[in-house]
Parts: structure tokens; C-alpha cells; sequence
């Protein structure tokens, strides 16, 4: 149920690929759309990264690390990452990993990875990528302004979530919407449920 005070909107995507249909509702309530990929990929230059020997691939430092770490929290928390942290180093050969930490302001600790997805001209592609399924920023502002205009007639002109959300039952993200009237709304954006990869979305709005 919706806390007091709250008024719970849901839309409802069936696979079918069928129009919308926004209803209010005190049981399950959903907008399913496929999981993003917790990933983000950043180029590195290998320059100045150390090998055993010349014919050896050589040995990212857990310190350049980080910007694919930082980008990936960018991504999906919307804020700076306040700490991340690798096992150590991971060989500059496709395919290599490594595990990492991703510590937000609450401190709570993220379990991550980052993966050499491509070696080329003396740089590598890092894919930096939680181990648990999340949703984007960019997901949630578009799932919270679709909601929002739903059940309040209002587009919403400006949408701003932050922090990390798990792509599970019961996650709970804090954003702020500034509609079409000039009104400033704080908001939570809740997943309801998970079936396959398909998580269904549920927005609260404080009563007026």
C-alpha cells in the first residue's frame, strides 16, 4: 500500500506491444519495459602501464580504473561517485576482469566489475558494469515523466532522479518532477515486480 499522503499511479506496457492503460490501484501496478544493461564502456590509453616483459600484455592499475568506475555511477546514480575501489590490476588482453566496490553517500556498498572489452592501438575499452541488474537515471526520468503525466494531466517539463536502484522488488528511488503548471513535486519511483527482464514501475505523488 501507498504510504498517507501519497496517491499511487501505475501504467501497464503489455508484451504485445498494446497502448498504455493508466489506472489507479491498491495490488499490483505496473509499466514492464526490458532491463538496460548496467554497463558503461570508457577508452583508456595502455601508455605508462606496466608488463612483466616486452612480449607480456600489460597490467592496468586498479587507479585508472576508476573513470570507467565514476562514468558508471554517473550513469545510474545521476550524482559523483563517492568511492570506488578495485581488487587490484587486470591484464590489457580482451576479456580480462576484475572485481570492484562502488561505496554511494549512504554507504552502501555496490558489487561491480570491470571487464577489457577491446585492445587496440595502444588503448583499452573498459566496460565497467554492476553485478546486480539496475535501472538508469535516464530509465527512471522516463518512466517517472510518462507516470506523471498520466495521472496528472500535466507534462512533466524537468525530471530529476538520483541514486541507485536495483531492478527488484520493492527498490525505491527519490526524484523530483517540475510539470507544465510551474509546480515542484517530489515523487518515488518504485518497481513493483520483476518478470524476466521486464520490471514493473510504480510512481507515488504527495496529495495536493
Amino acid at each position: 500500500m501507498a504510504p498517507a499522503g501519497t496517491s499511487v499511479i501505475a501504467l501497464h506496457r503489455s508484451d504485445s506491444g498494446r497502448s498504455p492503460a493508466a489506472r489507479h490501484s491498491k495490488g499490483v501496478v505496473s509499466m514492464r519495459r526490458g532491463l538496460l544493461l548496467s554497463v558503461a564502456a570508457l577508452p583508456i590509453l595502455l601508455a605508462g602501464c606496466s608488463s612483466s616483459s616486452s612480449s607480456a600484455p600489460a597490467q592496468i592499475p586498479a587507479q585508472n580504473l576508476q573513470p570507467a568506475l565514476t562514468n558508471l555511477y554517473q550513469q545510474y546514480a545521476g550524482v559523483a561517485m563517492p568511492k570506488g575501489t578495485c581488487d587490484g590490476t587486470v591484464v590489457a588482453q580482451e576479456g580480462s576482469a576484475v572485481k570492484c566496490t562502488i561505496t554511494d553517500g549512504a554507504g552502501t556498498a555496490w558489487p561491480a566489475t570491470v571487464t577489457v572489452a577491446k585492445v587496440h592501438d595502444g588503448n583499452a575499452d573498459l566496460n565497467a558494469a554492476f553485478v546486480d541488474p539496475m535501472i538508469s537515471v535516464a530509465d527512471a526520468n522516463a518512466n517517472v515523466a510518462t507516470l506523471y503525466k498520466m495521472f496528472t494531466d500535466a507534462d512533466a517539463t524537468k525530471v530529476a532522479c538520483v541514486g541507485l536502484q536495483k531492478a527488484a522488488p520493492a527498490s525505491v528511488r527519490p526524484c523530483v518532477v517540475t510539470d507544465s503548471t510551474g509546480k515542484t513535486v517530489k515523487v518515488s519511483l518504485s518497481v513493483s515486480s520483476v518478470s524476466g527482464d521486464k520490471p514493473a514501475f510504480q510512481l507515488s505523488i504527495p496529495n495536493s
